[in-house]
C-alpha cells in the first residue's frame, strides 16, 4: 500500500483525504495549516518515476505533486528523510516505514485508514503498487516453486508481517 509518513514527534496523526491531496500538491505549505504543529512541510518521495510516485498522481484529480518535492532514489530514502526531518512529509510504500509515523486518512466516508485510496470516490479502495514476475517462456522449476510458496499460506504471512498486502491474479 502507498502511505504518507512523518516524523515520530509530528503530533499531527490524521487528516482528512482533501488534506492530505493538498499536501502532495503543495497546497498545504506550512503544517499550522493542519494543526498545532508549525514549519514549512517538505515533502519526499521516490522518483517521478518510482511506482509510489505515479500511483498517487491517479488520486490528484489532475493537480501534479507539488514541484517542490525531494525525489530520492528509493522508499528507504524516503524514509531515511522523513526520520531525520521533523517537518518532514514523506511519499512511500508502507513496507519502508521504519522509525517513522504513517499519517492515517479520513476518507470521504468519514474512517480512518493507514494508505491512500486508489480512487477517492471509493474510500475502502487501496493505492498500491505492483510487483511483476516477467520470464522468458514458461517459468522454469525453481520460480514456479518460489512463486508457489509466495502465495502459500506460509508466504502471505511472511508478506504481511512486512507491511505487504497479497493479492492473487490470474494470467
Amino acid at each position: 500500500a502507498v502511505v504518507l509518513i512523518t516524523h515520530s514527534d509530528n503530533p499531527i496523526n490524521v487528516v482528512p483525504l482533501d488534506r492530505a491531496i493538498d499536501l502532495l500538491t503543495g497546497e498545504v505549505r506550512d503544517w499550522a495549516q493542519l494543526g498545532n504543529f508549525e514549519g514549512q512541510v517538505h515533502l519526499y518521495a521516490g522518483e517521478r518515476s518510482a511506482s509510489s510516485f505515479v500511483a498517487v498522481e491517479g488520486i490528484l484529480e489532475g493537480a501534479s505533486v507539488s514541484e517542490r518535492v525531494q525525489t530520492m532514489p528509493s522508499d528507504v530514502g524516503v524514509t531515511r528523510a522523513v526520520s531525520s526531518d521533523p517537518v518532514g512529509l514523506g511519499l512511500a510504500a508502507s513496507s519502508s516505514v521504519a522509525g517513522v509515523k504513517t499519517l492515517a486518512i479520513v476518507g470521504i466516508d468519514g474512517k480512518r485508514r493507514t494508505h491512500l485510496p486508489e480512487d477517492v470516490a471509493v474510500p475502502e479502495s487501496m493505492l498500491f503498487r505492483n510487483l511483476y514476475v516477467i520470464t522468458r517462456g514458461e517459468p522454469g522449476a525453481a520460480l514456479s516453486s518460489l512463486r508457489d510458496y509466495a502465495l502459500s499460506k506460509s508466504g502471505v504471512a511472511i508478506a504481511e508481517l512486512n507491511s505487504y498486502v497479497v493479492e492473487q491474479t490470474q494470467q
